[in-house]
């Protein structure tokens, strides 16, 4: 028979997460901690308090220098106190790790109003549960932030050159700056224009332009600013991994797509978004040297042209005339160039280019209507069934938190065994895979006739903004998806896509 333990002395740990909880949450966590130590004649030797801090990290100021004084000895207690187990830690690594290093110096938690008495399978259902919680209020707080993108609200941080925040009835919303607008036009110009950073920020400078701290424009100021989609219109949030608890925060690690809030046209334009868009490609495509360039010459279909007798890759090439008086330029099967056994005859660059950029312009924009109600189509056919899977898979999570909050009820009523823990674990990790394919689904809405209209519009406008040689570019990247050559044909297969700020995808020949 065991020997009940007995407990003299404690330290207490209170929180709370949100400026909106003040002091009073800390209030009621005491009362509960001391009325419980009065009840079983327990000393709380020391308490520590973190306003303010998330339980989703471990990063909080107070509760490591609790963990740090009790296992260093500086502070001898039998017992660590909170009210409940969700102000310990939301994520269970780390509650099972402080907990585990805690017994080590044989010192135990305890949540007074979530007694566990020490049985582990009820602390790791209470564990498993505060987790849950956790990432269901991440959820809920990404689905308030979204609310709030949709109405151009301010959320914190200073806004981008040419923008500034104004309060209009209590609400922190975004309008141009006018003044600073024409830098940030200044900019985009001279970029396009193909000028160096060193003479933008020369010009800047002289003419009296600053960054919106009030200092000199400098290289990365320029470059992070026009790669802001802010200016462009699109409400952006989460862009970059940190914040305030992050040290050496470095703002061009990305999070993926899946954390970042994109919401086209909620913002004033700075920028045209057209200009903007061909702005990014500029951007990327001076990031490093082309692999079309032969020289002085651009191979525009390079990675895009292909054989359609033996499927290799069609290459740039150059030779001279039988006269040697004017280099020719031409595309060439790779296998035929390497090995002579294919015999697809080459073609010339120029009449091929110009064969798809017209091609693409005839696909995209002489009917601009009647594209966007074939790709509407498209869409529509692809995702009919998208609510009704979606409607079966919530309803099959609502069963799967019924199963769950049974078998919780079934361990506090005593049921505490190996695999009671592990049935429930095994329904959490459905319900989470369950959750994930909700979201997947949600991502794949189709797009309207009148968004893909103005997409098209916005990429003609971007693609008629820049020199002629630039305009190719822009329609073959945005566009062409590959182009199959044989010995009497050419097909163009055509894509539809809005790289990384979602939108329509889709192949046509």
């Amino acid at each position: 028979m065991k020997t009940a333990v007995v407990y003299h002395t404690a330290v207490a740990y209170y929180r709370y997460s949100s400026l909106n909880q003040k002091g009073e949450s800390i209030e009621a966590q005491q009362l509960a901690v001391h009325n419980w130590c009065e009840q079983n004649n327990i000393t709380i030797v020391k308490e520590y308090i973190d306003r303010a801090e998330t339980a989703t990290t471990d990063d909080r100021t107070e509760f490591q220098a609790m963990i740090n004084d009790l296992l260093s000895g500086t502070i001898k207690a039998d017992l660590c106190l909170t009210d409940k187990t969700d102000r310990f830690a939301r994520n269970r690594r780390d509650a099972v790790v402080y907990k585990y290093d805690l017994n080590e110096k044989g010192i135990s938690y305890e949540a007074v109003l979530m007694p566990t008495h020490g049985n582990i399978f009820l602390q790791a259902i209470y564990e498993a549960k505060d987790e849950d919680y956790s990432r269901n209020l991440s959820e809920e707080v990404k689905r308030k932030m979204r609310a709030h993108a949709l109405k151009s609200k301010h959320l914190g941080g200073i806004p981008p050159l040419g923008l500034d925040v104004v309060e209009i009835n209590k609400i922190k919303q975004y309008q141009i700056n006018p003044h600073e607008q024409e830098a940030v036009n200044l900019m985009a110009d001279m970029t396009l224009n193909g000028e160096g950073y060193t003479e933008i920020i020369r010009t800047l400078n002289e003419k009296g332009y600053r960054t919106k701290t009030g200092k000199c424009f400098g290289k990365n100021s320029i470059y992070e600013l026009l790669r802001n989609p802010k200016i462009a219109g699109i409400y952006t949030y989460g862009l970059t991994s940190g914040g305030k608890k992050m040290k050496g925060r470095n703002s061009h690690k990305k999070n993926s797509l899946d954390e970042v809030i994109q919401i086209p046209d909620s913002l004033p334009e700075v920028v045209p978004f057209g200009k903007w868009m061909l702005l990014q490609k500029f951007l990327d495509d001076r990031k490093k040297i082309s692999p079309r360039r032969r020289g002085e010459v651009e191979y525009l279909l390079t990675g895009k042209l292909f054989c359609g007798v033996c499927g290799g890759a069609y290459v740039g090439n150059a030779r001279w005339n039988p006269k040697k008086t004017l280099h020719r330029h031409l595309y060439i099967c790779g296998n035929r160039k390497r090995t002579g056994q294919c015999n697809n005859p080459e073609i010339r660059k120029e009449p091929i280019e110009h064969y798809v950029i017209t091609e693409t312009e005839n696909r995209f924009f002489s009917d601009i209507e009647k594209t966007a109600e074939e790709f509407e189509q498209l869409y529509l056919e692809k995702y009919s069934n998208i609510d009704l899977e979606t409607k079966r898979i919530s309803k099959e999570t609502s069963n799967l938190n019924q199963k769950i909050e049974r078998l919780y009820q079934a361990i506090e009523n005593g049921l505490d065994n190996p695999e009671t823990l592990e049935r429930i674990k095994k329904l959490i990790s459905e319900k989470e895979e369950l959750e994930q394919a909700v979201i997947a689904l949600k991502k794949q809405t189709p797009w309207t006739k009148e968004r893909i209209m103005k997409f098209i519009i916005a990429n003609k406008t971007a693609a008629s903004e820049g020199s002629k040689a630039a305009y190719a570019k822009y329609l073959i990247n945005k566009f062409v998806n590959r182009v199959l050559i044989t010995p009497n044909d050419i097909f163009v297969e055509f894509h539809f896509g809005v790289d990384n700020l979602g939108g329509p995808e889709g192949n046509r020949t």
